[in-house]
Formats: C-alpha cells, structure tokens, sequence
C-alpha cells in the first residue's frame, strides 16, 4: 500500500511528471534532488550520476510512495482508477433505483437505465472514468 495519503486519488500522470521534474532538477544539479535519487537508486552517488534515465527517477517515486517499483507502482494507480470507476457506478445506480422507487415506479427498469446512462454520462465527463 502507498505512503502518500493521495495517491489513490491523483492518477499516472501527475507521478509521470513528478519523475520527469526530478530528473531535470537532478540534472541541474540540485543538492536535494540528488539526495532522493541517492537514497533510492544504490548504483548512483551524488557524485557520480552517469547514465541517468527517466526509470531511474520513476523508481524514486514509486519508492517514496512504498512501492518496490515503477511498474508495480502504475499497476497500483491503474486498479485504483478502475475502482474509483465501479465506486461511481454503483453511486449512480443506487441513485437511480431510489429515484424511480419514489416515484413508485418499482418495477419499471426502463427508467432506471435512463436515469443511469443519464448521470453516468455526467461523471463519465467530470473525469471519473
């Protein structure tokens, strides 16, 4: 499970960038990016930062984050988001089937579907996919 209390909710892409700044700061020089990269990646010293790459930094990330990798780590963000997807379709359903039970429409399913295609569209477009 993840260090970072919000890494279930940010997606790949934020952390795909916060590795891409970690390796143009490290790049430049900074002390305190090159300090991360050390302290996660043992085949670098703050003196000696040849052959540097984009999963070098990824793996810094994922290690912050208490992952043991890059790869596992995207797996991890990547489930959550399907989950965050089931999470929102059973809200819309549950909604549905309240809305049409008190309109005493019990066993119209009909009015159900519309009104969850209706809502889910609308998450679907807030990004909640």
């Amino acid at each position: 499970m993840p260090s970072h209390p919000e890494a279930s909710r940010l997606n790949l892409e934020y952390y795909r960038k916060q590795a891409k700044n970690l390796l143009k700061a490290v790049k430049s020089g900074d002390q305190e990016a090159a300090e991360r990269l050390t302290r996660h990646v043992t085949r670098f010293n703050e003196r000696n930062l040849a052959g540097l790459a984009l999963h070098d930094a990824q793996l810094v990330i994922a290690r912050e984050q208490g992952f043991v990798s890059w790869p596992r780590f995207r797996a991890f963000l990547e489930q959550s988001k399907q989950d965050l997807q089931g999470l929102v379709e059973t809200f819309v359903d549950a909604g549905a089937v309240r809305f049409t039970a008190s309109r005493g429409n019990f066993g119209d399913a009909s009015s159900s579907r519309g009104l969850r295609a209706l809502f889910g569209a609308r998450f679907r477009r807030c990004g909640a996919r």
